[in-house]
């Protein structure tokens, strides 16, 4: 039977799995470390070619001929239209699918280490197509589900705005008043379905299902626990906003104090500080959350003694069925 190295399987109370999430990742810190720099760095090499597109088209590139326009002045309106909106849906496809990478094989490597099995990095990433688009539909459906309504009530209230002077007053105070409330009930919804759906991606991974599998058996794993999902996420970004301000921050006003006449020295030292604050604190919710997954296991379907007993060998069949996939 391997070695439970970190965390004994049992019941965990929010602290415990706090503690355990911190030390787990500080004692395989180039583990979980490595894992999520390769997908934050696929972010920070779109991130650059986005910037050397842009410098392309903006004529920054020193030496580069301006290209002839109306007066004489270049003219790339219409390219730096697509450029917008090809730039935008690169970004964004590059943090879901870097995402999708880190997610998927932090949940493999967490599994790994919290049942005392070995693993490297190579090995978390080994195999990580098959479950790859799996992870990446979840990860996509769920953030729709979420921004979808609220971008319906957000384009209300811009479409309000711009069509205010063909509007009447009490036409405006109720499209502004019925958006305002909109938005704040799709913010709710929002991280409801964040809570609900949250430990779906360690079900995909670690139970081998698909995505509607994964999303409802998610849904009977968080029923009635949502808050311990809810202070994981919010202590993920606090940890966010102050491991930026320490890496980032500094960066920023040094690109404004001392590089605001080298462009690409200044935008590449900003990549760079949110290619470091990325890396290091997406391995901290993939392990907390992994860990929420186990323990709502334990405490729904004796996870713990059905381990116990698969790797005892006193489990039966339909035992070590129920048991589902462990590493």
């Amino acid at each position: 039977m391997p070695e439970l190295m970190n965390v004994q399987l049992r019941p965990l109370a929010l602290g415990e799995m706090l503690d355990h999430s911190f030390n787990l990742y500080r004692r395989n810190f180039v583990l979980f470390f490595g894992v999520s720099m390769l997908p934050a760095l696929l972010i920070l090499i779109v991130s650059l070619a986005v910037d050397v597109v842009g410098a392309f088209l903006g004529n920054t590139i020193p030496g580069r001929t301006p290209l002839p326009g109306r007066n004489g002045l270049p003219d790339f309106s219409s390219l730096m239209i697509v450029y917008l909106v090809i730039g935008a849906f690169a970004g964004v496809m590059a943090y879901y699918v870097g995402i999708a990478f880190s997610q998927a094989a932090g949940t493999r490597a967490l599994s790994s280490v919290y049942l005392g099995n070995k693993v490297t990095i190579t090995s978390a990433f080994s195999n990580i197509g098959r479950i790859f688009g799996r992870v990446l539909g979840i990860i996509g459906l769920v953030a729709l589900l979420g921004i979808v309504p609220m971008l319906v009530f957000l384009g209300m209230g811009v479409g309000t705005f711009l069509m205010r002077n063909s509007l009447s007053t009490v036409s405006i105070v109720a499209l502004v008043v019925f958006a305002v409330f909109g938005l704040a009930g799709s913010l709710v919804l929002a991280i409801f379905i964040s809570l609900r759906y949250a430990v779906a991606v360690p079900t995909c991974v670690i139970e081998n299902r698909a995505i509607g599998d994964s999303l409802r058996r998610s849904s009977f794993l968080m029923r009635g626990n949502y808050v311990n999902a809810f202070v994981i996420f919010l202590l993920v970004g606090l940890i966010s906003m102050v491991i930026g301000w320490i890496f980032q921050m500094p960066i920023q006003i040094a690109v404004l104090l001392l590089f605001r006449n080298s462009t690409w020295l200044g935008n590449l030292l900003v990549h760079l500080s949110q290619f470091i604050s990325t890396a290091l604190v997406a391995p901290f919710q993939i392990i907390a959350i992994s860990l929420l997954y186990y323990d709502e296991r334990i405490r729904k379907e004796a996870f713990d003694i059905q381990f116990m007993m698969r790797e005892s060998g006193m489990a039966s069949g339909a035992t070590q069925s129920s048991a589902a996939i462990i590493g």
